[in-house]
C-alpha cells in the first residue's frame, strides 16, 4: 500500500488482485481529506455500482494502518 500525503488530504493507493480474474489487478485508491474519505477503483464493478470490494479491502488496511499508529 502507497501512502502519499498532498495539500489536497492522505492517498492511499494498492493495485488489488481480481478474486475473479487470476493476473488482474485493479487500482483502488482511498482519499482521506478533512472533509472526508473517497474511493475509486477501476474495475467494472465500481464502474457500474459506484463500491467494490476492493475499495472494502483498501479501506480495511487503512483503517488498520491508522489504528496501528503508523500514521
Amino acid at each position: 500500500m502507497q501512502k502519499i500525503v498532498t495539500g489536497y488530504g492522505i492517498v492511499f493507493a494498492e493495485e488489488v488482485p481480481s478474486r475473479s480474474r487470476p493476473g488482474v489487478k485493479h487500482y483502488t485508491r482511498v482519499v482521506v481529506t478533512p472533509r472526508g474519505v473517497k474511493a475509486t477503483c477501476d474495475c467494472e464493478g465500481y464502474a457500474i455500482k459506484g463500491t467494490c470490494w476492493h475499495i472494502q479491502y483498501l479501506l480495511k488496511k487503512v483503517l488498520e494502518y491508522e489504528r496501528s499508529g503508523e500514521a
